[in-house]
């Protein structure tokens, strides 16, 4: 097929490939970890100690810990999902210029074809 061959078809052919894959692991793996966040529970901060002996190690530690973040077990989870949901978006975005890029090399091979006349007819 001659329409194969147009340069702008090809690419768009492309672009709407890798933007349905990135839109098929975008959607799966959001799913995946919105799964993950749902089910978990979080975790239950540490007791305090009644002792006044004990009690300032710990708020020393305390301090020490507000001060160098908290540590959240769904942290990486999250931003996994929203990587995902990154990827999803651009694979939409992928997918609509891939379809804008083959619409428009189909109408300007079919322009070309049509505009060109033949060499006998002219005679």
């Amino acid at each position: 097929m001659k329409l194969l061959r147009a340069p702008l078809v090809v690419v768009g052919l492309l672009l709407t490939a890798i933007g349905f894959g990135n839109v098929y692991t975008g959607r799966t793996k959001t799913a995946e970890y919105e799964q993950l966040l749902s089910t978990r529970t979080a975790e239950s901060e540490p007791q305090r100690r009644p002792q006044a002996t004990q009690l300032e190690p710990h708020l020393r530690t305390t301090l020490l810990r507000s001060l160098a973040g908290r540590r959240d077990p769904f942290s990486v989870a999250r931003a996994k999902l929203d990587f995902y949901r990154v990827v999803y978006s651009g694979g939409r975005l992928l997918m609509l210029l891939g379809a804008f890029c083959a619409i428009a090399g189909i109408i300007h091979f079919w322009y070309r074809e049509t505009r060109t006349t033949p060499s006998f007819a002219s005679q």
